[in-house]
């Protein structure tokens, strides 16, 4: 009966082995140097014939990938109407602290008096030109923290805001993996700020009608927003390609 991975010749590959060891278990044999496999191939056939690997946990995983890839979210399928909800919840955790820290200060702006000509008191802030660039100024504020806040969560290991992570969701690229830092950034400065400016927000409701639900922010930043998947496992061909 022919071996396979036998330590005389060269081993054949898809033969069945007659080697036994451990009370009949099935083994395979070293081989020379320049026959070694690959470490995805030799973990797919690991699994395949039940042998427990003797190599550091945690070194290897049986999909090919590197240890750093177990951090790596993936998606399953592209969604729309479920990021109104995960959009209001960051709305609600960034908002609600910059507002209760800058009501304050925003107020006590508004209401500062105008001084005209002469120096006699013409009114108040609120109402004219320079309260509109107080609103301004305090709207640009919090579009930067939000904008750090999106970029910090979705560009980490988590791939989601808060709000996306309560509807299950994650940020990916393309591919459905890990998206580039550059790519969020895009993302969620430049284009959020084309979002905003576009009327009758059609950048948003792109999302009902493109395929792979895209905003146009998505399209911008080369990112999907999709339900958390499972990462994608190699076939037998790909292994040992």
């Amino acid at each position: 009966m022919s071996q396979f991975g036998s330590g005389q010749g060269r081993s054949h590959f898809g033969k069945r082995t007659s080697g036994f060891q451990d009370g009949g278990r099935p083994h395979m044999a070293r081989m020379s140097r320049d026959e070694e496999l690959s470490p995805s191939a030799l973990a797919f056939l690991e699994a395949q014939l039940g042998i427990k690997s003797d190599r550091p946990s945690g070194a290897l995983d049986l999909t090919g990938g590197s240890a750093s890839k177990g951090s790596e979210k993936y998606g399953e399928k592209p969604v729309a109407w479920i990021r109104i909800i995960s959009y209001l919840v960051d709305s609600l955790i960034v908002g609600l602290p910059f507002a209760m820290i800058a009501w304050p200060a925003f107020v006590a702006e508004m209401e500062a008096p105008m001084v005209g000509p002469g120096g006699k008191v013409v009114g108040q802030v609120a109402g004219s030109a320079a309260g509109e660039l107080v609103i301004w100024k305090y709207l640009l504020m919090y579009s930067v923290l939000r904008g750090i806040y999106s970029i910090a969560l979705e560009s980490s290991s988590l791939q989601a805001t808060f709000g996306k992570m309560m509807c299950g969701l994650v940020v990916t690229n393309k591919q459905m993996g890990k998206p580039s830092l550059g790519g969020i950034i895009m993302r969620n400065t430049l284009g959020r700020l084309v979002l905003n400016v576009i009327p009758f927000s059609i950048g948003y409701w792109m999302l009902a009608f493109n395929p792979q639900k895209k905003g146009l922010h998505d399209m911008m930043g080369g990112t999907l927003v999709c339900t958390k998947g499972s990462a994608p496992s190699e076939t037998f061909s790909q292994v040992f390609a």
